[in-house]
């Protein structure tokens, strides 16, 4: 009988631990608002091509053309949504580079979520291109902007354009501009 009792408890405690372990794997870790400052993106502005960021900003020494510092930055637009439709949360930000000189560089940057997850490609938005706001609706990225016009002073772009991008094959797929 001590012994059955004992192999019984045994039983179930291990038992209890593996179904624990598998509760483990099934749940992934989703992306929160404070991962999105301290996340690894893609970038079109560095020689390495991504620009990790700490607290929202990258900064390399000398890594412009110029010598002057390379700087990136994230914006106040992003959002937090299924992309990819993979039931886990992804990051869409736009990220604001100087490259050491006269522009500021907007561009769209995506990180995948789930148990792998993956920077996709950035996509530049152009130089001094003021983004209005950004949106996931249907899984397409939606980004509205102001762009320069022909007869724009390079301060004030005043052409309203919506961008609109899917991913595809993991990469931002613009879908018009």
């Amino acid at each position: 009988m001590m012994q059955s009792l004992t192999q019984w408890v045994v039983y179930l405690a291990v038992s209890l631990i593996l179904s624990g372990c598998q509760l483990l794997q099934i749940k992934p870790v989703e992306f929160t608002e404070t991962d999105v400052v301290d996340v690894d993106y893609r970038t079109t502005f560095t020689k390495s091509g991504w620009a990790p960021l700490s607290n929202g900003l990258y900064r390399h020494k000398k890594g412009a053309e110029n010598g002057e510092d390379l700087v990136v930055r994230i914006s106040s637009q992003r959002v937090l949504a299924d992309v990819n439709n993979d039931g886990h949360l992804d990051i869409v930000a736009i990220l604001i580079t100087d490259p050491g000189g006269i522009g500021y560089y907007r561009e769209l940057s995506v990180v995948l979520g789930g148990e792998e997850r993956k920077a996709l490609s950035a996509v530049n938005l152009g130089d001094r291109t003021k983004v209005q706001s950004v949106a996931v609706e249907n899984q397409q990225i939606l980004v509205s902007v102001l762009q320069h016009d022909e007869e724009d002073r390079i301060c004030c772009p005043s052409q309203s354009k919506q961008l609109i991008y899917t991913i595809v094959n993991d990469e931002l797929q613009a879908v018009t501009e």
